[in-house]
């Protein structure tokens, strides 16, 4: 078991233990809520690997969750410094500051990263403009992201999420059976395009949508 796990990792001497097993560990604690116990593996796991990347990422998502904003900005950027490649991180930064509605950090972040991951990137400042509520720009970001990748569920998704917020429900069904086609299995895709089948003027292009792809 978990339990298990934790007791076992938290006991065995420094020399004994590797430190992917520790951030593993500590990574399914904070999934499940068990701070304390993520947090005490995790500074175990930076004692044994200082200048891991994902050990500095885990922190910042550890601080996150107890709302220590500014320490898990530090950390996240820490991670970046460790491990440029480390998307993650940028995009839990990210989160972080629109958390905060700390707008103009969140896009200076995306713009830091246009050229080296042009795609991310996009997403990022999709997910801003949505926030800020500046729908227009959020629209025309999702659509150009759409041209760099066609067959991007995520990318569909969110402009089906957009199209809602314009009250153009057409277009949010549409977009969201591309999605749905793309991708089956994300829970949300699937139940955003369900939640419309109850609806007279979508259940017929819906049911029939659906059965072709039985």
């Amino acid at each position: 078991s978990e339990q298990d796990n934790y007791n076992e990792l938290s006991s065995v001497p420094l020399e004994q233990v590797d430190s992917t097993s520790l951030i593993f560990s500590a990574q399914n604690l904070l999934n499940n809520g068990e701070l304390d116990k993520a947090e005490f593996l995790l500074i175990k796991a930076a004692r044994k690997d200082p200048d891991n990347a994902n050990i500095f990422l885990q922190q910042g998502y550890l601080n996150n969750l107890k709302n220590n904003n500014s320490a898990a900005n530090d950390l996240f950027n820490q991670a970046l410094e460790k491990d440029p490649s480390l998307n993650a991180a940028e995009t839990l930064l990210v989160m972080n500051y629109i958390k905060q509605k700390d707008f103009s950090k969140a896009l200076e972040v995306a713009n830091t990263i246009k050229d080296s991951k042009p795609e991310l990137s996009k997403t990022l400042f999709g997910k801003i403009y949505i926030e800020k509520g500046d729908l227009l720009l959020a629209k025309e970001t999702f659509e150009e992201l759409l041209t760099m990748n066609g067959e991007n569920a995520g990318t569909l998704f969110k402009l089906g999420q957009i199209a809602e917020l314009n009250k153009d429900i057409s277009s949010a069904v549409s977009y969201f059976q591309q999605a749905f086609k793309i991708s089956s299995n994300i829970p949300i895709v699937t139940s955003s395009l369900m939640k419309y089948s109850t609806n007279e003027a979508y259940k017929e292009n819906i049911e029939l949508f659906l059965l072709a792809r039985v």
